[in-house]
Protein backbone atom coordinates (compact mmCIF):
# COMPACT_ATOMS: atom_id res chain seq x y z
CA UNK A 1 0.00 0.00 0.00
CA UNK A 2 1.41 3.33 -1.20
CA UNK A 3 1.06 6.35 1.56
CA UNK A 4 0.70 9.84 -0.20
CA UNK A 5 1.39 13.23 1.87
CA UNK A 6 -1.37 15.54 1.27
CA UNK A 7 -0.19 18.36 -0.83
CA UNK A 8 0.06 21.88 1.17
CA UNK A 9 -0.80 25.21 0.01
CA UNK A 10 1.85 26.93 1.62
CA UNK A 11 4.94 25.61 3.03
CA UNK A 12 6.09 25.11 6.44
CA UNK A 13 8.58 28.08 6.32
CA UNK A 14 6.38 30.33 6.07
CA UNK A 15 4.94 32.67 8.82
CA UNK A 16 1.86 31.04 9.76
CA UNK A 17 0.81 35.00 10.56
CA UNK A 18 1.89 35.54 6.58
CA UNK A 19 -0.50 32.09 5.56
CA UNK A 20 -3.19 33.56 8.02
CA UNK A 21 -3.82 36.81 6.84
CA UNK A 22 -3.02 35.79 3.17
CA UNK A 23 -5.79 33.19 3.40
CA UNK A 24 -7.88 35.44 4.71
CA UNK A 25 -7.63 38.57 2.14
CA UNK A 26 -7.67 35.82 -0.71
CA UNK A 27 -11.23 34.63 0.50
CA UNK A 28 -12.14 38.20 0.80
CA UNK A 29 -13.89 40.14 -2.16
CA UNK A 30 -11.43 43.25 -1.38
CA UNK A 31 -8.45 41.70 -4.03
CA UNK A 32 -10.87 41.34 -7.16
CA UNK A 33 -12.66 44.79 -6.41
CA UNK A 34 -9.36 46.21 -5.66
CA UNK A 35 -7.70 44.19 -9.45
CA UNK A 36 -11.05 45.11 -11.18
CA UNK A 37 -10.66 49.21 -10.30
CA UNK A 38 -7.04 48.88 -11.13
CA UNK A 39 -7.15 47.58 -14.54
CA UNK A 40 -10.21 49.25 -15.42
CA UNK A 41 -8.93 52.77 -14.70
CA UNK A 42 -5.78 51.89 -16.46
CA UNK A 43 -6.96 50.26 -19.45
CA UNK A 44 -9.21 53.73 -19.64
CA UNK A 45 -6.08 55.98 -19.52
CA UNK A 46 -3.93 53.99 -21.90
CA UNK A 47 -6.68 54.16 -24.42
CA UNK A 48 -7.64 57.90 -23.81
CA UNK A 49 -3.83 58.70 -24.46
CA UNK A 50 -3.30 56.36 -27.69
CA UNK A 51 -6.80 58.14 -29.05
CA UNK A 52 -4.71 61.49 -28.46
CA UNK A 53 -2.06 60.54 -30.27
CA UNK A 54 -3.93 59.24 -33.34
CA UNK A 55 -5.73 62.34 -33.49
CA UNK A 56 -2.23 64.30 -33.30
CA UNK A 57 -3.11 65.77 -30.23
CA UNK A 58 -0.50 63.71 -27.79
CA UNK A 59 1.58 66.67 -27.22
CA UNK A 60 -1.60 68.39 -25.33
CA UNK A 61 -3.07 65.56 -23.40
CA UNK A 62 -0.66 63.04 -23.04
CA UNK A 63 1.28 65.03 -20.33
CA UNK A 64 -1.58 65.54 -18.25
CA UNK A 65 -3.08 61.67 -18.54
CA UNK A 66 0.68 60.70 -17.51
CA UNK A 67 0.34 62.81 -14.62
CA UNK A 68 -2.97 62.03 -13.99
CA UNK A 69 -1.80 57.75 -14.19
CA UNK A 70 1.09 58.86 -11.54
CA UNK A 71 -1.62 60.30 -9.24
CA UNK A 72 -3.74 57.93 -9.53
CA UNK A 73 -0.72 55.32 -8.78
CA UNK A 74 -0.36 57.48 -5.93
CA UNK A 75 -3.36 57.25 -4.21
CA UNK A 76 -4.45 54.11 -5.12
CA UNK A 77 -1.51 52.03 -4.05
CA UNK A 78 -0.07 54.94 -1.05
CA UNK A 79 -3.34 55.61 0.75
CA UNK A 80 -6.21 53.21 -0.16
CA UNK A 81 -4.54 49.80 -0.13
CA UNK A 82 -2.84 50.83 2.82
CA UNK A 83 -5.63 51.98 4.44
CA UNK A 84 -7.50 48.36 4.34
CA UNK A 85 -5.13 47.48 7.18
CA UNK A 86 -6.51 50.26 9.47
CA UNK A 87 -7.40 47.48 12.09
CA UNK A 88 -4.66 44.57 11.15
CA UNK A 89 -3.36 44.31 14.92
CA UNK A 90 -6.90 44.85 16.77
CA UNK A 91 -7.88 40.90 16.07
CA UNK A 92 -4.48 40.63 18.16
CA UNK A 93 -4.83 43.12 20.81
CA UNK A 94 -9.28 43.05 21.03
CA UNK A 95 -11.31 41.30 23.51
CA UNK A 96 -9.51 37.29 22.02
CA UNK A 97 -6.58 38.93 22.96
CA UNK A 98 -5.01 36.70 19.78
CA UNK A 99 -1.68 37.95 20.74
CA UNK A 100 -1.16 35.24 23.81
CA UNK A 101 -1.89 32.50 21.92
CA UNK A 102 0.59 33.90 18.95
CA UNK A 103 3.33 34.66 21.73
CA UNK A 104 2.50 30.57 22.80
CA UNK A 105 3.16 29.19 19.66
CA UNK A 106 6.77 30.63 19.79
CA UNK A 107 6.09 33.58 17.83
CA UNK A 108 8.10 36.78 18.32
CA UNK A 109 6.21 40.28 17.89
CA UNK A 110 8.48 41.20 15.18
CA UNK A 111 7.44 38.23 13.21
CA UNK A 112 3.66 39.04 13.73
CA UNK A 113 3.88 42.85 12.61
CA UNK A 114 6.12 41.31 9.74
CA UNK A 115 4.39 38.74 8.53
CA UNK A 116 1.21 41.42 7.69
CA UNK A 117 3.42 43.83 6.28
CA UNK A 118 4.70 40.81 3.69
CA UNK A 119 0.92 40.06 3.23
CA UNK A 120 -0.06 43.48 2.48
CA UNK A 121 2.96 44.02 0.20
CA UNK A 122 3.10 41.00 -1.51
CA UNK A 123 -0.79 41.37 -2.47
CA UNK A 124 -0.16 45.42 -3.95
CA UNK A 125 3.40 43.76 -5.62
CA UNK A 126 0.69 41.59 -7.47
CA UNK A 127 -1.68 44.10 -8.05
CA UNK A 128 1.16 46.74 -9.76
CA UNK A 129 2.77 43.47 -11.57
CA UNK A 130 -0.36 43.56 -13.91
CA UNK A 131 -0.55 46.92 -14.79
CA UNK A 132 3.15 47.13 -16.49
CA UNK A 133 1.54 45.78 -19.80
CA UNK A 134 -0.05 49.02 -20.24
CA UNK A 135 3.30 50.70 -18.41
CA UNK A 136 4.56 49.14 -21.35
CA UNK A 137 1.75 49.97 -24.20
CA UNK A 138 2.66 54.07 -22.66
CA UNK A 139 6.46 53.73 -23.61
CA UNK A 140 5.85 52.03 -26.79
CA UNK A 141 3.10 54.85 -27.71
CA UNK A 142 6.15 57.72 -27.01
CA UNK A 143 4.33 59.43 -24.04
CA UNK A 144 6.44 58.35 -21.18
CA UNK A 145 10.35 57.41 -21.63
CA UNK A 146 12.01 54.22 -20.03
CA UNK A 147 13.29 56.14 -17.04
CA UNK A 148 10.37 57.60 -16.42
CA UNK A 149 8.69 54.29 -16.37
CA UNK A 150 10.73 52.50 -14.04
CA UNK A 151 10.99 55.22 -11.75
CA UNK A 152 7.34 55.34 -11.32
CA UNK A 153 7.00 51.45 -10.69
CA UNK A 154 9.79 51.78 -8.24
CA UNK A 155 8.38 55.05 -6.51
CA UNK A 156 4.94 53.25 -6.01
CA UNK A 157 6.58 50.07 -4.58
CA UNK A 158 8.52 51.85 -2.36
CA UNK A 159 5.42 54.40 -1.27
CA UNK A 160 3.04 51.35 -0.91
CA UNK A 161 5.97 49.29 1.23
CA UNK A 162 6.25 52.04 3.55
CA UNK A 163 2.18 53.35 4.02
CA UNK A 164 1.40 49.45 4.96
CA UNK A 165 4.18 49.68 7.42
CA UNK A 166 2.89 52.78 8.73
CA UNK A 167 -0.35 51.87 8.92
CA UNK A 168 -0.04 48.60 10.52
CA UNK A 169 1.67 50.06 13.33
CA UNK A 170 -0.78 52.79 13.53
CA UNK A 171 -3.40 50.08 13.97
CA UNK A 172 -2.03 49.02 17.19
CA UNK A 173 -3.87 51.87 19.01
CA UNK A 174 -7.43 51.96 20.00
CA UNK A 175 -8.65 54.78 19.25
CA UNK A 176 -9.08 56.12 15.58
CA UNK A 177 -8.10 59.33 16.24
CA UNK A 178 -4.68 58.36 17.99
CA UNK A 179 -4.35 55.92 14.70
CA UNK A 180 -5.18 58.69 12.15
CA UNK A 181 -2.61 60.88 14.49
CA UNK A 182 0.11 58.66 13.70
CA UNK A 183 -0.25 57.91 9.98
CA UNK A 184 -0.61 61.35 9.45
CA UNK A 185 2.69 62.14 11.66
CA UNK A 186 4.50 59.28 9.88
CA UNK A 187 3.07 60.10 6.58
CA UNK A 188 4.37 63.58 6.70
CA UNK A 189 7.66 62.79 8.06
CA UNK A 190 8.14 60.22 4.88
CA UNK A 191 7.36 63.36 2.79
CA UNK A 192 10.25 65.22 4.02
CA UNK A 193 12.74 62.79 4.21
CA UNK A 194 12.18 61.33 0.69
CA UNK A 195 12.03 64.94 -0.71
CA UNK A 196 15.47 65.02 1.12
CA UNK A 197 16.90 62.10 0.23
CA UNK A 198 16.21 62.50 -3.70
CA UNK A 199 18.00 66.12 -3.65
CA UNK A 200 21.35 66.74 -4.43
CA UNK A 201 21.47 64.98 -7.53
CA UNK A 202 21.44 67.67 -9.88
CA UNK A 203 24.35 67.76 -12.66
CA UNK A 204 24.17 63.66 -13.18
CA UNK A 205 22.91 61.83 -16.46
CA UNK A 206 19.61 60.47 -16.62
CA UNK A 207 20.76 57.18 -15.33
CA UNK A 208 22.75 58.37 -12.55
CA UNK A 209 20.00 60.28 -11.10
CA UNK A 210 17.38 57.60 -11.60
CA UNK A 211 19.74 55.49 -9.00
CA UNK A 212 20.30 58.45 -6.81
CA UNK A 213 16.65 59.30 -6.37
CA UNK A 214 15.76 55.42 -5.64
CA UNK A 215 18.47 55.10 -3.82
CA UNK A 216 17.64 58.21 -1.99
CA UNK A 217 13.85 57.64 -1.51
CA UNK A 218 14.49 53.90 -1.03
CA UNK A 219 16.66 54.10 2.69
CA UNK A 220 14.31 56.98 3.44
CA UNK A 221 11.40 54.72 3.54
CA UNK A 222 13.62 52.01 4.96
CA UNK A 223 13.40 54.07 7.86
CA UNK A 224 10.12 55.08 8.07
CA UNK A 225 9.15 51.73 7.41
CA UNK A 226 11.40 49.82 10.06
CA UNK A 227 9.85 52.50 12.63
CA UNK A 228 6.25 52.03 11.69
CA UNK A 229 6.29 48.45 12.59
CA UNK A 230 8.61 49.23 15.85
CA UNK A 231 5.44 51.08 16.53
CA UNK A 232 3.35 48.14 16.05
CA UNK A 233 5.65 45.77 18.11
CA UNK A 234 5.71 47.94 20.99
CA UNK A 235 2.19 48.10 21.22
CA UNK A 236 1.33 44.15 21.33
CA UNK A 237 3.08 44.14 24.77
CA UNK A 238 1.62 42.32 27.46
CA UNK A 239 2.92 43.18 30.68
CA UNK A 240 6.70 44.43 31.67
CA UNK A 241 9.85 42.34 31.02
CA UNK A 242 12.99 42.43 30.07
CA UNK A 243 12.32 41.84 26.73
CA UNK A 244 9.54 44.46 25.49
CA UNK A 245 10.45 46.56 22.87
CA UNK A 246 10.74 50.34 23.26
CA UNK A 247 8.13 52.61 24.33
CA UNK A 248 6.26 54.11 21.28
CA UNK A 249 7.56 57.63 22.53
CA UNK A 250 11.19 56.75 21.93
CA UNK A 251 10.08 56.15 17.97
CA UNK A 252 8.17 58.81 17.29
CA UNK A 253 11.52 61.07 18.39
CA UNK A 254 13.34 58.88 16.34
CA UNK A 255 11.45 59.69 13.67
CA UNK A 256 11.19 63.44 14.34
CA UNK A 257 14.81 63.42 14.37
CA UNK A 258 15.51 62.10 11.09
CA UNK A 259 14.43 64.39 8.65
CA UNK A 260 16.63 66.88 10.52
CA UNK A 261 19.68 65.34 10.45
CA UNK A 262 18.96 64.51 6.81
CA UNK A 263 19.17 68.01 6.26
CA UNK A 264 22.19 68.81 8.28
CA UNK A 265 24.09 65.96 6.63
CA UNK A 266 23.14 66.85 3.00
CA UNK A 267 24.05 70.54 3.71
CA UNK A 268 27.01 70.06 5.21
CA UNK A 269 28.98 67.07 3.23
CA UNK A 270 26.13 66.35 0.82
CA UNK A 271 25.17 63.49 -1.12
CA UNK A 272 27.22 60.82 0.22
CA UNK A 273 26.74 62.39 3.94
CA UNK A 274 23.65 62.01 3.66
CA UNK A 275 23.11 58.97 2.31
CA UNK A 276 26.02 57.84 5.44
CA UNK A 277 23.97 59.21 8.13
CA UNK A 278 20.69 57.51 6.43
CA UNK A 279 22.28 53.92 6.95
CA UNK A 280 22.79 54.69 10.30
CA UNK A 281 19.53 55.94 11.66
CA UNK A 282 18.42 52.95 9.62
CA UNK A 283 20.96 50.51 11.42
CA UNK A 284 19.54 52.16 14.80
CA UNK A 285 15.63 51.77 13.76
CA UNK A 286 16.86 48.11 13.88
CA UNK A 287 19.12 48.08 16.88
CA UNK A 288 15.92 48.76 19.03
CA UNK A 289 13.87 45.22 17.88
CA UNK A 290 17.02 43.73 19.63
CA UNK A 291 15.46 42.33 23.17
CA UNK A 292 17.93 43.17 26.14
CA UNK A 293 19.54 40.43 27.08
CA UNK A 294 19.07 38.59 30.56
CA UNK A 295 22.11 38.78 32.40
CA UNK A 296 21.79 35.67 33.89
CA UNK A 297 20.91 32.01 31.94
CA UNK A 298 18.18 30.09 33.74
CA UNK A 299 19.10 26.95 34.54
CA UNK A 300 16.09 24.10 35.09
CA UNK A 301 16.92 22.46 38.96
CA UNK A 302 18.46 18.78 38.76
CA UNK A 303 16.66 16.61 41.16
CA UNK A 304 18.89 14.18 43.34
CA UNK A 305 17.48 10.94 43.68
Amino acid sequence: MEWHQPLALFSDRLSPVFVRDLRQVLRSPLIAASFLILQVSVLVITGLELALLQVGNGGIGAPFLATALTFFLAIGFGIALPLTAIGALQPELGAGKNIELLLTASLSRWKIVRGKWITMTALSLLLLISITPFLTVRYFLGSVDLVGAVEVFFSTLIANAVMNAVVIGASGFQSYISRGSTILFLGIIFSISTAIGVAGGSGLSSLQQLIHRTLGSAIAGAVIMILGLQIGRARLKLFSTFENPPSTGGIFVMALVFPILQGVALGSGGSITLIIISLLWLWLAFLIDRPHRASYRYRAPVSSR
